[in-house]
């Protein structure tokens, strides 16, 4: 038998609403140290983008965005 208690039913309710938050993009800025947001082609799976070695966070607001970080 499953047992909530009120700790773990709000972590519930957290986790099942995540999909209902929007959010802003954050502000571009293509300077040493800023980030660059570079609209992807649309698909329906999750595109896989790299940036050298590392792996780029690609967010979905209505289109496909990489968000990558500009070394110093």
């Amino acid at each position: 038998m499953l047992r909530l208690t009120s700790y773990s039913f709000a972590i519930f309710l957290l986790i099942a609403t995540v999909d209902a938050w929007s959010f802003d993009l954050p502000k571009e800025n293509r300077v040493p140290g800023g980030i660059a947001i570079i609209q992807l082609p649309d698909s329906a799976e999750k595109p896989i983008v790299h940036y050298g070695n590392y792996r780029v966070t690609i967010i979905k607001d209505q289109h496909w965005f990489a968000i990558v970080g500009i070394p110093l």
